[in-house]
């Protein structure tokens, strides 16, 4: 008997770390693993299923130090100070983006030149036809 207790308890191990087995089949785990006659091929899994009987409890019972809430770690004046930089930045972009400054005339011979006796000569003022 014992020898189908144990297969039966190999299989539901095999199905519970496959992810296949119910809440039922998980206690009957939790149970066995519990017991004190546990066989020896077995006994490496008995630390696994103390874990998810009492470490996991131990867990959600106790909060931890280092996990500090969000609204502690961000309080309303620092976060104070970033909305004003962001404003800061914001409105310097604004004014610098948005100023009174003039794009320069469109000059469509800027950088035009001609060629005389194999020399290239740029185009100057006087012979543009704007400049007249």
């Amino acid at each position: 008997m014992q020898n189908g207790q144990y297969k039966k308890i190999e299989d539901l191990l095999e199905r519970f770390f496959d992810g296949q087995t119910s809440n039922e089949e998980e206690q009957e785990l939790y149970g066995f693993f519990a017991g004190p006659d546990v066989p020896e091929h077995l006994v490496p899994y008995k630390p696994v299923f103390g874990y998810f009987e009492t470490g996991i409890v131990q867990e959600l019972a106790a909060p931890d130090k280092e996990k500090v809430s969000f609204a502690s770690r961000f309080s309303l004046k620092r976060w104070g100070w970033v909305v004003a930089g962001a404003a800061a930045s914001l409105l310097l972009f604004l004014v610098y983006s948005s100023g009174s400054r003039q794009p320069a005339a469109f000059n469509p011979y800027e950088g035009s030149y001609i060629v005389r006796n194999g020399f290239a000569l740029p185009i100057w003022k006087p012979f543009c036809p704007s400049s007249k």
